[in-house]
């Protein structure tokens, strides 16, 4: 992208002084998390479908494991339902916050001012 700009304007490449490096940075950052973004959200519908797939064959290996426990106690069901729910809003969470902090970068000249 420097290198575009320098031979579009007839700039350095290199940025050269610290505002300009500040800039580069934020913009490095920004795209950055950007990319990570995308790579969560795909990341998370790619599981959405993996899970469709083996939710027949887990929920039956989960009764027969439940067989053995008693009523009442942490019993692999609930267990299971927990980590299923803390995984989907946990990859929610940090592809959200990924963004904010994308969307942040980019703005942070007109917030700031």
């Amino acid at each position: 992208m420097s290198w575009i700009t320098s031979l579009v304007d007839k700039t350095p490449v290199l940025p050269q002084n610290l505002f300009e490096w500040k800039e580069v940075l934020e913009y490095s950052v920004s795209i950055a998390f950007s990319f990570l973004t995308g790579m969560l959200l795909g990341r998370v519908s790619y599981l959405a479908k993996q899970r469709a797939r083996r939710a027949g064959l887990v929920n039956s290996m989960m009764k027969v494991a439940s067989l053995n426990l008693k009523d009442g106690g942490a019993s692999i069901k609930n267990v299971h339902g927990l980590m299923k729910t803390l995984q989907e809003y946990g990859g929610t969470v940090v592809a959200l916050g990924t963004t904010a902090v994308s969307i942040y970068t980019g703005l942070k000249g007109i917030i700031g001012n």
